[in-house]
């Protein structure tokens, strides 16, 4: 436990100091390239990506503080590359986008010779990332060696994301099964376990990327990486428990429905685990992957919905399997949401200093006298549009009856902001969702968050979870939110 101890120590210094500012640059570089996809959806997809899911690219840029230092600008520049690349391809795929090319082929790109100017798609953004992350894994002295356990993890993990999105799209679960199961034998994984460690299976080519940064790494070495990291994905499950009702209302895989009890599950990650922390313990950098495995436990343990019983029943069952408290990995990861949570809440009052009429200043907020768990539903009709920008009004009952009035803009993720007006005062805020489906009649989900007031409201704050349907014939929109308003 004191070598992970260790390594968690070490691992943050050489974070910060030497990984974190070329995250940060690197995110910028590739936001101001969304800025200028062509195509309005696409880049939509892209920005709303590197908005919501900015944290993807961070978490996996801790994989390079095992690299040499001299090499960790260009393994985290080809690891934040591909991991932008990899949550576009799956906004494409939810999207249904993406489909004349296998996604395995995209993300095997990096670790192929150049062919070319043209890698077989047409997205140009796709294209700049893919080759950012080909010639930046070119330069490392071990690249030949990790090279084909990394095109076996891309086809495995393209193959995963395509036939998970098929269920998205409304294909049986049956289909998925066989062909998991199949997938599975004779790698000591379950094969719910494979499936989800196979989705996730960027996580294997990230860590084969730092590999790939000491000349010393032999082929066996990286495919006893690949092995590993595959049973430390298929903890990446705990998302789908994290975020259950988020997923349920928008058709995502939920893995924890797959099992006859959270007990159950809880007890097969255990296993996952444990075969895991053995794998680990055989590699070199050993206490730096058994720390990678407890993070990702961290991770999801830290988030607030991981006090929900569903979830306890997982992570009462997964957590001592790791042998001893994970305290200071949780502490570090509640402080990553902390500070991912500030800088949002900066952001907000940012937007509402740039929106607010006649120059209105933003006070400090006052502490909360009222607290109310609320559940409402709004009944939205259209009134007019600006392109893809609409302006809808309508009735809401619930814990708090009212009228509503709602900017949203419909392409890509559904976004916008809202004014409430109830008995008392008014209540503001905006929100985003996923809309799930291609058909006239789309559900989405996501989140609800508000920014102020008037009246008794003049102080309200608060998250809520979002849930609705738009009709894209009538424009008809149906809006629930689920959440506490403090006020």
């Amino acid at each position: 436990m004191t070598s992970v101890i260790g390594a968690l120590v070490c691992a943050n210094l050489r974070y910060w100091t030497t990984v974190a500012p070329r995250v940060r640059a690197q995110l910028a570089r590739w936001k101001e390239r969304a800025t200028k996809i062509e195509d309005p959806r696409r880049r939509s997809l892209a920005l709303d990506k590197l908005s919501h899911e900015r944290f993807n690219p961070r978490l996996a840029a801790t994989l390079t503080t095992i690299a040499p230092r001299a090499r960790r600008d260009e393994v985290t520049e080809a690891i934040v590359a591909l991991q932008v690349a990899y949550d576009y391809l799956d906004a494409l795929g939810e999207h249904a986008m993406h489909r004349d090319e296998p996604a395995h082929d995209v993300l095997g790109l990096p670790f192929k010779p150049a062919a070319g100017d043209a890698d077989g798609h047409d997205d140009d953004y796709l294209r700049e990332l893919i080759v950012t992350a080909r010639e930046r894994v070119a330069r490392l002295p071990a690249a030949a060696a990790v090279r084909e356990p990394a095109l076996r993890a891309a086809e495995r993990c393209g193959q995963a994301q395509t036939r998970g999105h098929a269920i998205r799209d409304g294909h049986g679960l049956g289909e998925l099964e066989r062909w998991a199961r199949a997938q599975a034998h004779s790698t000591g994984l379950g094969w719910r376990e494979w499936l989800a460690g196979a989705q996730a299976s960027v996580l294997c080519l990230h860590a084969l990327i730092a590999a790939a940064a000491d000349p010393c790494t032999s082929e066996a070495d990286a495919d006893a990486l690949d092995e590993l990291y595959l049973r430390i994905g298929a903890l990446t499950m705990l998302d789908s428990v994290i975020d259950r009702a988020e997923d349920s209302a928008i058709g995502t895989l939920d893995y924890q429905a797959l099992y006859e009890s959270g007990e159950e599950m809880g007890l097969r990650l255990a296993a996952t685990a444990h075969g895991a922390i053995e794998a680990a313990g055989r590699l070199r950098h050993g206490p730096h992957h058994r720390m990678t495995l407890e993070g990702v436990v961290a991770y999801y343990s830290s988030a607030p919905a991981a006090r929900e019983p569903h979830a306890q029943a997982v992570l009462a069952r997964l957590q001592p399997e790791l042998g001893g408290p994970i305290g200071p990995t949780l502490v570090v990861m509640r402080t990553w949401r902390l500070a991912e949570r500030l800088a949002g809440i900066a952001a907000v009052v940012l937007a509402a200093g740039a929106i607010g009429a006649g120059g209105a200043t933003v006070s400090p907020r006052a502490h909360a006298a009222h607290t109310l768990k609320a559940t409402d539903t709004a009944h939205l009709h259209y009134i007019s549009a600006s392109g893809s920008l609409l302006f809808e009004e309508g009735r809401a009952g619930g814990t708090l009856p009212g009228s509503m009035k709602v900017h949203m803009r419909v392409e890509g993720r559904f976004s916008g902001s809202f004014t409430f007006y109830v008995r008392g005062g008014a209540i503001r805020g905006h929100g985003s969702a996923i809309p799930k489906g291609a058909s006239a009649i789309e559900s989405f989900a996501g989140t609800l968050t508000v920014t102020g007031g008037s009246g008794r409201f003049r102080q309200a704050h608060g998250i809520a979870k979002l849930y609705g349907t738009f009709n894209r014939n009538t424009y008809a929109l149906v809006v629930q939110t689920v959440g506490t308003l403090y006020y």
